[in-house]
């Protein structure tokens, strides 16, 4: 049955070939990594296991050396911290233009792997170097808005959009992938502790951003080099403006949603730093270290189970196919996050004594609205994922606007009376309003489906 759909998809990709050839005028070439292989439930849970022991260590290690932080920093300072990578995700999600959620679809789909690839490079660097100019001109036109330290450190976050996680995801290497992210978050770690502890350097934001920063370009010299040296040297030579243009268009929506989509998150912090304080926001962002252990899995999930789903909701598969991996992939992620949410939802201020000095204390009630927000996250992702691998970015968009709306709202009206913790609970309205129209999409979408599938198509008579 596999090979069956390799061959079909084989068949489906050189017909697609054949169009863009033709639309213009060049050759395309369908290249598959040689390592590539289809994904069976065997070889899905191996990789799963695979990627959760080294993100698990990779996370562990960050998430422990953040929280040594945050002891060593206090509440404010981490507050500040919290603040400049809440700005670095905005610029991360503007240099990605959406294609962290639609570029394992366009190189599962379409024929042109390489163009792609090199495309996507060149689009993404050219963003990234419109962000670093207005981080510059902001510096030195408004020097009081913010400090060199916050620019370094939205600047190293800026900077993780450059990855080709997509790429590693759709040649399923995604244990590779977490292997380079371990050695970075080891590194950085690893800095960060001998200055501490060897060479007794007091440690201050400038040089946390500094550190992240040399760690991240590492990390990125040594994943692109793996990628670049799997592809054909001939073929990587010339850079395809069209597919660049291409890739803009396609990407403006969802480039859109993303940003909407960071108010989930970012944006609560932002706001919490202007109608609170930087202590307020350095207790919130540690209660949210802590269910970013959560969302861990539910990222594991994803990567595992996304390259699978875009060959799924692809317009040859079935109503019922589509159904049950659907139901399947969400009910798994669900199960995976469910325990550690119990945790946070029952026990929180077991949680934060544990890891946090006595000043983060009084911020334990966050993690209850933070459990049902992950329990809201699971299923959530795959929906997400489904809307993005069926083409109806519109949704998505519709869907960021009405959650980025309630986060606003909530937040203007809660934060200044409950601090981290009125924010928390507008995390969980803004996400319980996407999850409502991620839901009516995929009714509606399914429905359509079975609708195609049960009307009779006309009889073709051969000559």
């Amino acid at each position: 049955m596999n090979a069956f759909r390799q061959q079909k998809h084989l068949t489906d990709l050189r017909a697609a070939a054949t169009r863009h050839q033709r639309r213009l005028g060049q050759p395309i070439t369908i290249w598959v990594h040689p390592h590539a292989t289809s994904l069976t439930l065997r070889s899905a849970l191996q990789r799963f296991f695979t990627l959760s022991v080294l993100n698990i260590l990779g996370s562990g290690i960050f998430f422990l050396i953040q929280t040594h932080i945050a002891n060593i920093i206090g509440r404010a300072q981490f507050g500040m911290l919290a603040y400049g990578i809440a700005f670095g995700i905005y610029g991360q999600m503007i240099v990605v233009y959406g294609q962290d959620r639609s570029l394992v679809r366009d190189l599962v789909q379409r024929p042109h792997f390489i163009d792609m690839v090199i495309g996507s490079l060149c689009l993404r660097t050219l963003l990234l170097g419109i962000v670093i100019s207005v981080l510059l001109l902001w510096r030195v036109f408004i020097p009081a808005a913010m400090s060199w330290s916050v620019i370094i450190i939205i600047l190293a976050y800026t900077l993780k959009s450059l990855d080709l996680q997509a790429v590693y995801d759709t040649w399923q290497k995604m244990g590779r992938h977490a292997a380079y992210l371990l050695l970075q978050r080891a590194l950085y770690a690893a800095v960060i502790c001998l200055l501490l502890y060897v060479l007794q350097v007091k440690l201050t934001l400038t040089i946390i951003g500094v550190v992240l920063l040399a760690s991240q370009i590492i990390y990125l010299i040594i994943q692109h080099s793996w990628v670049f040296r799997q592809l054909p040297r001939q073929a990587i030579r010339s850079i395809s403006w069209y597919e660049v243009r291409s890739q803009a268009q396609r990407g403006s929506w969802l480039c859109m949603s993303g940003l909407l989509s960071l108010s989930q998150v970012s944006l609560n912090q932002i706001l919490i730093k202007h109608y609170a304080d930087a202590r307020s926001l350095g207790g919130y962002a540690a209660a949210w270290q802590i269910t970013m252990i959560t969302t861990l899995f539910i990222q594991f999930a994803a990567r595992v189970g996304g390259p699978r789903l875009a060959s799924v909701t692809h317009e040859t598969s079935d109503y019922h196919e589509q159904l049950r991996f659907l139901l399947r992939y969400s009910l798994l992620t669900l199960l995976l996050v469910l325990p550690i949410a119990g945790v946070l939802m029952f026990f929180p201020s077991r949680v934060m004594g544990l890891l946090y000095s006595a000043e983060y204390h009084q911020e334990a009630r966050i993690l209850y609205p933070m459990g049902l927000y992950t329990l809201l996250l699971a299923p959530g992702v795959v929906c997400e994922q489904f809307i993005v691998f069926s083409r109806m970015e519109w949704v998505y968009l519709l869907a960021m606007l009405l959650s980025g709306l309630t986060c606003v709202f909530v937040g203007m009206v809660a934060i200044p009376h409950a601090g981290g913790y009125g924010a928390a609970w507008g995390l969980v309205a803004c996400y319980s309003v996407a999850m409502g129209v991620y839901l009516a999409a995929i009714i509606r979408h399914l429905r359509r489906v079975r609708h195609a599938e049960s009307v009779p198509q006309p009889a073709t008579l051969s000559p």
